[in-house]
């Protein structure tokens, strides 16, 4: 079997899957004939969150610094960064991927927040864990698709950092996150989560948390703190596809 058989074969082959399995844009479903994550149409849609930032939370801001929530309060991570607005095109492909049963959509926005990764150059990348409910409803983890080909996709001049999808686990019987109010969920807890081993046994000096949706923060706080009072002693990071903008 000579090479440009074996090429010819393979291009065949790859024609025939795409007909079988067509790309999907993640947000209105079209076919895309090209390597893009979305459809031109939709691809328009996507509003990134540029400078200026809050250097600790992300947060837009008229002037570079620091927002006066961090200023005034307690972080528990060194900085954070999310990828775009909550709205449009990535809102739909979110809620789709959540809510639609559809975790390929989850590991498809997950190609986004590759290079991303690489900035923060964490040695252990954590998800946050769904709350018991959501993943009986679900049956996958959102956060822990993102992780995988954040993983996956890991081509830069650092090591690659591991997954840690079982170390952090959500207590008790929780409600699904999306049912609550912004008051609600700001009343998330370090008691929201457990740990399943203990935390000197990840010996990661960079921990990078990784979540769809950054809506108050609470939940990633409540992370961050959590592992702090665990006796983490490293530094946090934390990594969202997108943000809800007040």
């Amino acid at each position: 079997m000579g090479t440009i058989y074996e090429q010819q074969v393979a291009y065949e082959y790859f024609n025939f899957f795409n007909l079988l399995f067509p790309k999907l844009c993640p947000a209105c479903g079209k076919t895309i004939h090209s390597n893009d994550i979305f459809c031109p149409e939709c691809f328009l849609q996507l509003d990134y969150l540029s400078p200026p930032l809050c250097k600790i939370c992300g947060t837009p801001l008229s002037n570079e610094g620091i927002c006066g929530y961090c200023s005034g309060n307690r972080q528990y991570w060194q900085r954070g960064y999310s990828l775009f607005k909550y709205q449009g095109a990535i809102a739909t492909a979110i809620r789709k991927g959540k809510y639609g049963h559809s975790a390929w959509i989850l590991r498809k926005l997950g190609i986004l927040l590759s290079p991303f990764a690489l900035l923060f150059k964490p040695d252990c990348l954590l998800p946050i864990p769904p709350t018991r409910t959501s993943w009986l409803k679900k049956g996958f983890s959102p956060s822990l698709e993102l992780v995988k080909t954040i993983y996956k996709n890991w081509n830069g001049e650092f090591s690659k950092p591991r997954i840690e999808k079982n170390l952090l686990l959500r207590s008790g019987n929780l409600p699904p996150q999306v049912s609550l109010s912004p008051s609600q969920r700001k009343k998330l807890t370090p008691n929201s989560y457990l740990l399943a081993k203990s935390i000197n046994s990840i010996s990661a000096k960079r921990i990078l948390l990784v979540d769809d949706v950054f809506t108050t923060g609470a939940t990633l706080k409540a992370a961050a703190k959590f592992l702090k009072q665990q006796g983490y002693s490293g530094e946090i990071f934390f990594l969202t596809l997108a943000r809800s903008v007040w």
